[in-house]
């Protein structure tokens, strides 16, 4: 009878440490499910300093920058696309003006207007550079100050 009592509380006692041992598990699968799925935000209770609390502290250390850096890259993502819509906006500013100028001027010439703008004439070598400098390019002034010389004189 004392065997069989002892045998009784010895299984007693290694359940609850099998339990105290193994429960974590399951919770540390559902929250590593759960990154898994996209939730970034996914924390694992560490109540223990054994091995599985090891494991719960490195989980939460690894999604904590696992999250930053996604958050890094979709920021640099952001910058680049800025940074490539600025680069078209700069090639497109200056060929729609070269465009609107030459409309002007072609629509008076067929108009055969008495007095055209001078402005509307489209400058020697615009087309060439239109597309690939802005107007915030430090060759702009060099360009234009170019242009009013040649205009000026070849009137």
């Amino acid at each position: 009878a004392v065997v069989s009592v002892a045998l009784g509380a010895a299984f007693v006692v290694s359940r609850l440490i099998a339990r105290r041992i193994t429960d974590p598990i399951p919770a540390l699968i559902a929250q590593m499910e759960a990154v898994e799925e996209g939730d970034w935000e996914a924390r694992v209770e560490v109540k223990s300093g054994n091995e599985l609390g090891v494991l719960g502290r490195s989980f939460n250390q690894m999604t904590t920058k696992l999250k930053a850096l996604i958050e890094e890259v979709y920021t640099s993502q952001i910058v680049r696309r800025e940074a490539e819509l600025k680069a078209l906006q700069a090639q497109i500013n200056p060929h729609f003006l070269y465009n609107t100028l030459d409309v002007i001027y072609w629509t008076a010439e067929m108009e055969k207007a008495p007095s055209r703008p001078r402005w509307s004439r489209p400058w020697p070598g615009c087309s060439s550079w239109a597309s690939t400098m802005g107007k915030n390019s430090p060759r702009w002034a060099e360009r234009s100050s170019t242009w009013r010389a040649t205009s000026s004189s070849s009137e």
